[in-house]
């Protein structure tokens, strides 16, 4: 999918910056979002990972399959979690 001139802005955007990126359906969130999260696993340290996080596990596998076919792979430090898996992954790793 060729992204127009708004959505490699999304992409593009400075790395260090956060972004919010708010659409309707149908016009290539999903995409632009796999691209920027390939563009910055690319850059980061091989010591670090990105973290995906969506509210459904249906989002999360389909983000992880857009990153895959996108990219044809699935970079290792990509990480792809629903936010409640996430936060239980976190209390599991440090209890109290």
């Amino acid at each position: 999918m060729q992204l127009n001139a708004q959505q490699n802005n999304i992409v593009d955007y400075p790395l260090n910056d956060s972004i919010l990126v708010m659409a309707g359906a149908g016009s290539g969130k999903t995409t632009v979002i796999a691209r920027r999260a390939i563009r910055l696993s690319a850059l980061l340290p091989p010591d670090q990972h990105l973290q995906m996080l969506t509210f459904s596990n249906k989002a999360a596998a389909e983000m992880k399959s857009r990153v895959k076919r996108i990219s044809g792979i699935v970079p290792a430090n990509i990480k792809f979690d629903t936010f409640h898996s996430y936060g239980l992954k976190l209390i599991k790793s440090n209890p109290a």
